[in-house]
């Protein structure tokens, strides 16, 4: 019940800092059109879906969105044998060079956000109560970044512009040579409204470790509200 309560809390704070996102980022993206993007294939990476989903997303990147700068990551597996679990410090998908911050969050020490800061499109949160990579141990990696419905998050690159194809490699490490290796291998799409107290599609602290990543989607203009929430499934490559 307290990771149930935990989940319903995110979710309802999600969409506070989602409000605030759009607000700081039509600042930046004024005067630009949102077009409804057409749905992620089923090409780009096998979707399943939990409970009923709304109409597809209702906006997109907008031209000129910025994007990250990644620093190299390499697509090897050699390193990702960390002897014990470690809190990560960075996020790395050598295919599609992307190499983000990471950033360790509380119910306390984020507002009760349990998100990365929302002028940061380019940071993933790590839930500081979840299970750490390399762990043993059962239970989830609980990740959240943000998606920004003009775009330019990492949200919007991972289901929509560039999006997670199956066995791409996760790279979690902490910088001082620590690092945790997981295979992409599938996507689940729910709506925020349809939730349940049973509902373990992001908290599992039973099931085997594994990476699950949480981004918000399903846009709707005229209440400011995301709809649907996106978990992105990676499991642990063993050596």
């Amino acid at each position: 019940m307290a990771r149930t309560r935990k989940l319903l809390t995110l979710l309802a704070v999600l969409l506070v800092v989602a409000a605030v996102a759009v607000w700081e980022v039509g600042r930046h993206a004024a005067g630009r059109t949102d077009a409804a993007p057409a749905p992620a294939t089923a090409a780009s990476a096998p979707v399943s879906t939990a409970d009923t989903l709304p109409s597809s997303p209702t906006s997109q990147p907008a031209s000129g969105a910025p994007s990250p700068t990644p620093a190299a990551a390499s697509s090897s597996t050699s390193q990702c044998t960390a002897s014990r679990s470690f809190v990560p410090t960075r996020f790395a998908i050598p295919r599609l060079k992307i190499v983000v911050p990471v950033v360790p969050v509380d119910e306390q020490s984020s507002n009760g956000t349990m998100a990365p800061p929302v002028d940061q499109p380019w940071e993933v949160a790590w839930i500081d109560t979840s299970n750490k990579p390399a762990s043993r141990s059962p239970g989830v990696i609980n990740l959240t970044a943000h998606t920004y419905h003009a775009g330019g998050a990492i949200g919007n690159s991972l289901y929509l512009t560039n999006p997670l194809r199956s066995g791409d490699l996760i790279v979690l490490s902490d910088g001082s040579g620590h690092e945790s290796c997981y295979r992409y291998t599938k996507q689940v799409k729910f709506s925020a409204s349809s939730y349940t107290s049973t509902s373990t599609v992001f908290y599992d602290q039973q099931s085997s470790p594994q990476v699950r990543l949480m981004i918000c989607w399903d846009y709707h203009p005229d209440t400011r509200y995301w709809a649907s929430r996106v978990v992105f499934y990676a499991n642990p490559v063993r050596s």
